[in-house]
């Protein structure tokens, strides 16, 4: 365990500013090999140990993570933009860039002392995540007892440590509690992940016999959630970045790298319609109206999606860079725009994938690949557009 010696004292954030051009750039640069590892990321059920050591090295998975843990610190537009860049090479590469790249904004609010245990020995050590509260665990003195199984742990396969939800023995009513557990106290399940969408995530099992996790390594999931709650991370990282709740940043997880996946999928559409011909002759299908105007539609809900991303987030980012308590309304909506990014993105993909031609069928052709992974992000819990539509509506109406 490190402890508050391995902690940086200053209050003030440390490393170099990055400017978000850059970082775009940095990420534009790694698409064409990503692009061309994204079948075989499929098959293989992972994403490829290449691609993650181009992600560190550019600094995608450290986007979120505090410059003076030799983090970029981004603000999240810029960070989302990237998330969506990558989706749109592979979706299943924008899914785990982005769930873990979000978890050093989790880390970051914790206790001094449990980043210090991450990012003291690695900065560039990385956080798995497995939010339903599946395991158990109960109080033994000032710490936990944690045991159980997990499922659904994005990108496990590359993770150091992992952060897990569970209720607690007689504290039911504060709802989970998230454990960070280190990676030699929990095993994985390399036979739990055979999917057909959203493969390439690596999305395994993993299971706790039994481990004594100091109370220093948890937090309630109720806290992240609540702005003002005086997080013990804030002692050292002040950043307005750290001042969003984790529902804003989370909501986005899953949203951005849909996004990333109709931007990929309208591109490859594109390219497959500009020349082909119908099998039983005549004109191009580029020449048919019908064509044209799933065309104009799908682009248009993308860049509407797009906009609608990075005017929301540059809205409340600057709320808080100003220092002001953030509007429980502003909030909500951003969470219901990323939960309704979601099935839009899966809709515009679908008004295009009608007149992508029988060769889209083939299991080899990128579009199908595109589409399975849109199907599986449709039914993540972040995708309920009842549960965050009743939560804009009540803090409208309150």
């Amino acid at each position: 365990m490190a402890t508050t010696e391995n902690v940086p004292t200053q209050t003030t954030s440390a490393g170099p500013v990055v400017d978000p051009d850059d970082f775009l750039g940095r990420v534009r640069d790694l698409l064409p090999g990503i692009r061309d590892r994204a079948a075989a990321t499929e098959q293989r059920g992972r994403i490829p140990d290449e691609t993650i050591g181009e992600l560190i090295e550019a600094g995608v998975l450290a986007g979120l993570q505090p410059r003076r843990w030799d983090g970029l610190q981004l603000d999240p537009a810029t960070f989302f933009r990237g998330v969506v860049l990558l989706g749109s090479a592979c979706a299943s590469t924008g899914w785990v860039a982005s769930v873990l790249g979000m978890h050093p904004w989790e880390v970051a609010c914790m206790h001094p002392d449990a980043q210090a245990d991450v990012w003291g020995p690695d900065p560039t050590a990385l956080v798995s995540s497995s939010y339903a509260p599946t395991g158990s665990a109960r109080p033994e003195g000032d710490d936990y007892w944690v045991s159980g199984w997990w499922g659904f742990s994005s990108g496990v396969d590359h993770a150091g440590w992992a952060l897990l939800a569970a209720l607690v023995e007689g504290q039911e009513q504060l709802g989970p509690r998230v454990f960070l557990v280190g990676r030699d106290d929990f095993a994985i399940d390399e036979d739990s992940w055979d999917v057909t969408g959203l493969a390439g995530t690596g999305s395994r099992a993993l299971r706790i016999e039994g481990v004594r996790v100091p109370a220093y390594r948890t937090h309630l999931m109720t806290e992240f959630n609540d702005p003002s709650f005086e997080r013990p991370g804030w002692d050292i990282n002040d950043s307005p970045l750290y001042r969003h709740s984790f529902l804003d940043l989370f909501s986005w997880g899953i949203a951005g790298p849909a996004l990333g996946a109709v931007t990929g999928f309208a591109e490859e559409w594109v390219r497959q319609s500009r020349h082909r011909v119908p099998g039983f002759g005549g004109p191009g299908v580029a020449q048919k109206p019908e064509l044209q105007l799933r065309l104009a539609e799908g682009l248009n809900r993308v860049d509407m999606l797009t906009r609608s991303m990075v005017s929301a987030w540059d809205e409340l980012y600057a709320v808080a860079c100003r220092g002001e308590a953030l509007d429980p309304v502003a909030q909500r909506r951003l969470h219901y725009l990323g939960a309704r990014t979601i099935p839009d993105s899966l809709e515009a993909a679908l008004g295009m994938f009608a007149t992508a031609g029988g060769g889209v069928m083939f299991r080899d052709n990128p579009l199908q690949r595109f589409m399975r992974d849109l199907l599986a992000m449709r039914n993540h819990p972040v995708a309920s557009l009842e549960r965050f539509a009743g939560d804009a509506a009540r803090a409208v109406l309150s």
